[in-house]
């Protein structure tokens, strides 16, 4: 018997009678109390090769005997149907007990292949924040908060030593970033305080000479008209003493009106001096309020898309999950997933 077979056919035996229906029941069972008696262990390397070489030992046998039959159908020509159907039982048999023998370690080496690729997985985790560009600080602390949430423990088994490693350096990269970003993003934010600042003042001085300027030809109108006044009252009385104490008396009760709408004038263009500085000082309260409530609406914007990514992220995973339990490996999985969202395949969308 070769050492890769478990049985052997006896000399005398006759090969008719052995593949005769059920005949090779003798050799199966001796087949099967061969791999009865062996213990598998996965523990071990060593353990795990004895596994694999038991059910190589079963396929081999198969093939032995599976030879033999097939000599034997070339010598009897007149029974084909016969021997051909107990061929096929045997060699069922013997694959579902091949089988069944490496299942313990065809089981093993699925679940260390799915335990890699989940390591992978919480180890791209932690990668996706080392290469990732961000805009403003507020974008670059969302991730920094992320990263921060991501637990390095004994989860990541022979990797954790690269998770740690990644992690430190994503989460450096990541501060030194949100330094920059600040530093130009509080730059920014005091020049336009000063340049909307500037834009104002220059705006309340402009009016505020405006009003003054009209003060001042509105008195320099008054005074004017109140000398030429004067001038024709005193002309008028010499042509007439008597009528001169009345016309006195209108002239001066006329220029104390005069005085009070003066007076009022310039009160009035004070009061609009006054209102100017104020609307220059609400001008620039609203400027503030604008940028922070752009600021907020980006910070609301990244959330919202912050969330949509997680989100699809677990859809995909699910569907990934899901595609894996149905005999897939985690790359053609993975590849299958991208294809759909990419929209490569014909038909077949997901739904988010």
């Amino acid at each position: 018997m070769n050492e890769q077979e478990l049985v052997t056919i006896p000399e005398k035996a006759e090969l008719i009678v052995l593949f005769a229906d059920k005949g090779l029941d003798p050799l199966l069972k001796k087949i099967k109390s061969e791999v009865d008696a062996f213990v598998p262990d996965l523990s071990t390397a060593k353990g795990r090769s004895e596994i694999a070489s038991m059910a190589y030992k079963v396929s081999q046998s198969k093939t032995f005997l599976d030879n033999a039959g097939k000599g034997l159908v070339d010598k009897l020509k007149e029974q084909p149907k016969t021997v051909d159907a107990e061929r096929r039982r045997m060699r069922d048999w013997c694959d579902a007990l091949r089988d069944e023998v490496r299942k313990p370690l065809s089981d093993w080496e699925a679940e260390e292949e799915k335990r890699l690729a989940d390591l992978q997985l919480k180890l791209a985790s932690i990668n996706e924040y080392k290469d990732v560009e961000f805009e403003t600080a507020d974008e670059a602390k969302i991730a920094l908060d992320g990263v921060h949430k991501i637990l390095v423990d004994d989860s990541f088994c022979e990797l954790k030593e690269q998770a740690e490693s990644d992690h430190e350096i994503a989460i450096l990269k990541l501060e030194k970033l949100i330094s920059t970003l600040s530093e130009k993003e509080d730059a920014f934010a005091l020049a336009e305080k000063d340049r909307l600042a500037k834009i104002e003042q220059d705006r309340i001085e402009r009016e505020a000479k405006i009003a003054e300027d009209a003060a001042k030809e509105a008195t320099a109108q008054a005074e004017s008209a109140a000398k030429a006044k004067a001038e024709d009252v005193q002309r008028k009385a010499k042509e007439a003493q008597a009528a001169e104490e009345n016309r006195q008396a209108a002239i001066k009760k006329e220029a104390e009106t005069r005085e009070l709408e003066l007076k009022l004038k310039a009160e009035r263009a004070y009061k609009e001096k006054l209102e100017a500085e104020q609307r220059a000082k609400q001008a620039e309260s609203d400027a503030i309020a604008k940028v922070a409530a752009e600021k907020q609406a980006e910070i609301d914007a990244e959330k919202k898309r912050e969330a949509n990514k997680k989100h699809k992220a677990k859809i995909n995973n699910e569907a990934l999950q899901a595609i894996e339990l149905c005999g897939v490996n985690a790359d053609t999985s993975k590849a299958i997933i991208c294809a759909i969202a990419k929209g490569e395949i014909p038909n077949v969308k997901i739904s988010y």
